[in-house]
């Protein structure tokens, strides 16, 4: 083997390494940006959850209230 084929075959596998590389930071960087949409909808999903827990506490703290105003009205009945 000359010393020109030798520098053509270690041309063309520094190219490939070179392609293989970019593909990577290709893929790399498309998967750095899919973790920050999974990290923008974990925080929506986390304020989601939060508004879902202060309605749940209102509604209880609401079937309290009517409960306590059923058993009052009840009360008031069976005095009558």
């Amino acid at each position: 083997m000359t010393n020109a084929e030798t520098i053509s075959k270690l041309n063309n596998a520094l190219n490939t390494l070179i392609k293989a590389y970019e593909e990577l930071q290709n893929d790399n960087d498309n998967l750095k940006n899919r973790i920050i949409e999974l990290e923008d909808e974990v925080l929506d999903l986390e304020s989601a959850k939060e508004e879902l827990e202060l309605n749940k506490l209102e509604l209880e703290t609401n079937l309290s209230d009517i409960n306590e105003s059923t058993e009052e009205d009840n009360s008031k009945l069976a005095q009558c």
